[in-house]
């Protein structure tokens, strides 16, 4: 009996394997190639966007074409905050940087999608000011790549699932 239901449970695996759909990464960025190459992205007004920026540029790999939808954004760093464990204060600080983004379609100014997002890193494992200050300075620039990073694959997602025109 139980070489049975071994041998039905097994079937039933690949029943529900098979109902699923796997989308390669290839795949995921041919889909959705034309609509991000109709992306205008913004202009960098700060070296963290600057650094931002080149990140999605990257990411979506962009080719030329009428640029009908605007992309703004915007990066904001949230206070560090110090970290203490027991009652005891220590040298390591948080970090939160916060990204605002906004899809419009320009012919018809109708806001196609928007949202936030969020990335926290900890940094100053180092018992200097100056390597303290330089490592602040280090997860600013990698949060903001990081940023980069996802917004690239939630602007992937978003037109992958949206109704085309």
């Amino acid at each position: 009996m139980s070489l049975y239901k071994a041998i039905m449970s097994a079937i039933a695996a690949l029943f529900l394997l098979s109902a699923c759909q796997t989308l390669s990464t290839v795949e995921l960025r041919d889909q959705t190639q034309d609509e991000l190459d109709r992306l205008a992205l913004p202009e960098a007004t700060s070296r963290l966007d600057q650094i931002f920026l080149r990140q999605l540029d990257e990411n979506l790999a962009q080719n030329e074409a009428l640029r009908d939808l605007a992309l703004s954004t915007s990066l904001s760093v949230a206070s560090s905050s110090t970290l203490s464990v027991k009652g005891k204060s220590s040298s390591l600080s948080k970090s939160t940087m916060t990204l605002t983004y906004d899809i419009t379609d320009r012919v018809s100014k109708e806001r196609l999608t928007s949202g936030t997002l969020t990335a926290t890193a900890t940094s100053g494992t180092v018992s200097s000011y100056y390597g303290q200050e330089q490592s602040k300075k280090f997860i600013s620039e990698r949060l903001a790549r990081t940023l980069g990073d996802r917004l690239a694959q939630r602007l992937r997602l978003f037109f992958l699932n949206r109704e085309t025109p």
